[in-house]
């Protein structure tokens, strides 16, 4: 099998709307993000201690001599170049 890494390392995020945190207690003290929906304070970050990081996506697949066009097409599209 061969691995192609698709996305680099990633970090997992619990979040809510701060709607949802009017009515209920936010369970550890929010993280300040400054990209996306997280910054816009459409949503709040909470319990970043619990939310590791992890190496991000892969995609696999069989080690062949004559792999489809569509395949290395997209292999292409996906590979992140360094």
């Amino acid at each position: 099998m061969i691995a192609v890494r698709v996305t680099r390392e990633m970090r997992l995020a619990v979040v809510g709307s701060p709607q949802y945190f009017k009515l209920h207690n936010v369970p550890r003290k929010p993280q300040d993000l400054k990209e996306g929906i997280i910054s816009e304070g459409r949503l709040i970050q909470v319990l970043k201690d619990w939310c590791p990081t992890f190496q991000g996506y892969f995609l696999y697949y069989p080690s062949r001599r004559n792999q489809p066009a569509t395949l290395s097409a997209l292999i292409d599209t996906l590979r992140l170049s360094d």
